[in-house]
């Protein structure tokens, strides 16, 4: 059985001897709970885990802090990942939390519950699932023998938000207009792959990671030597995706003609088609934007949202919800390089037009199966028999 020792502050200490294993943490009041009551709550897990045989040394997470976790996980995991560099930020803004010199044996649901509830004031649930994660990995990974603390946390937030932004009537012209036409004064400074990435990123649902080099991401982008140019059966083989699987992508007439393009702004045989960054698309992007609106504006546009939270990855939406028109899910999985059908479906979506069209089809299926009904016209009535 445990014994408890009430300690300064508030505070209380929990001891178990039970079955060779001798463990103690110390716990403080925290929300509406007492020191005594989340001592005594521990205490009945971990004597649940020894009896069942469930036990595993909680030493390790006795003596490292969440900080020291956070840097193992960094240097010897995270580092290795797709999207670290994403991931390096999520752990630099845990570093700046005030439990980060917490020992991960004293960190408690509690603890980040109370984050969880601070960043609602400021962020999505989708956001604070993407930070806890983080931690849920550094406890996964690393095996300190305890389960995460924010694993409960996690589960309380609401579900992901489907993102289905979608190319409106009209953003499309302005958008392309914008980024065949720069405003630079110094024409040869313009970043001519801009406008043929977007155009290949629409017409084959391709990621920008996937499309040119990405030093964060550890991808080359498309090379000239895997370009099977073969008319109406071109394609293109891409290496090391985000997912770590390499693909084959079919490339469409207008995919093809911005290949081509951009091949022949820089000759060779070999080296990336798109001769850019990732980073240069995404700011001439955001400046190419900026131009749509405000001419969109001069020409009497007057919706507010126009290209608001359109974002260069939207494109791979917009090319995955119009191709899904014509392929099945199966088909479609094999154009985007989803791995399962839950996280293809998060990327077609369907808009006002689809659905008229949809209406238009069953109307059609309608008149041409009421067409098929049996008349009932004087000929094909059969006499009546006379009574009498």
């Amino acid at each position: 059985m445990a014994t408890f020792q009430d300690r300064d502050k508030g505070g209380c200490s929990a001891k178990i001897r039970l079955k060779g294993h001798n463990l103690s943490k110390t716990f403080y009041p925290l929300n509406k709970r007492t020191a005594r009551q989340l001592a005594e709550a521990w205490a009945r897990e971990e004597e649940e885990k020894i009896l069942a045989g469930n036990y595993k040394s909680a030493k390790p997470a006795q003596t490292t802090t969440l900080l020291q976790a956070l840097e193992n996980y960094d240097e010897l995991y995270a580092v290795k990942h797709k999207g670290y560099s994403t991931e390096k930020r999520r752990i630099e803004s845990w570093k700046k939390w005030k439990y980060i010199n917490t020992k991960l044996a004293d960190l408690t649901t509690e603890m980040f519950d109370e984050h969880r509830d601070a960043r609602r004031k400021w962020v999505s649930d989708g956001t604070i699932r993407l930070e806890l994660a983080v931690i849920n990995a550094v406890f996964k990974k690393t095996k300190y023998g305890i389960e995460s603390p924010a694993k409960e946390t996690l589960s309380s937030l609401g579900q992901n938000k489907k993102r289905n932004r979608r190319l409106r009537e009209g953003e499309q012209k302005y958008l392309f207009d914008a980024l065949f036409n720069t405003d630079c004064s110094d024409v040869s400074r313009a970043n001519r792959y801009l406008p043929l990435v977007a155009i290949f990123a629409l017409e084959t649902a391709c990621r920008l990671s996937e499309i040119v080099e990405d030093t964060r991401e550890h991808t080359t982008g498309i090379l000239r030597q895997n370009l099977n140019l073969n008319g109406l059966k071109s394609t293109v083989f891409i290496e090391n995706t985000k997912n770590g699987m390499d693909r084959h992508v079919p490339l469409t007439p207008a995919a093809v003609e911005a290949v081509e393009a951009a091949m022949a702004l820089k000759k060779g045989t070999k080296g990336p088609v798109f001769n850019t960054t990732a980073s240069a698309i995404n700011q001439g992007w955001n400046r190419a934007k900026k131009r749509a609106v405000k001419k969109y504006q001069s020409d009497g546009g007057e919706d507010p949202t126009f290209l608001q939270d359109f974002h260069f990855h939207d494109l791979r939406h917009e090319a995955a919800s119009r191709w899904k028109k014509y392929f099945d899910v199966h088909r479609l999985m094999d154009l985007t390089g989803h791995q399962d059908i839950r996280s293809m479906m998060r990327y077609a979506h369907s808009d006002k037009s689809d659905i008229e069209e949809m209406a238009e089809e069953m109307a059609r299926i309608q008149a041409k199966a009421k067409a098929k009904l049996p008349t009932k016209s004087g000929k094909d009535r059969k006499p009546r028999k006379l009574k009498g």
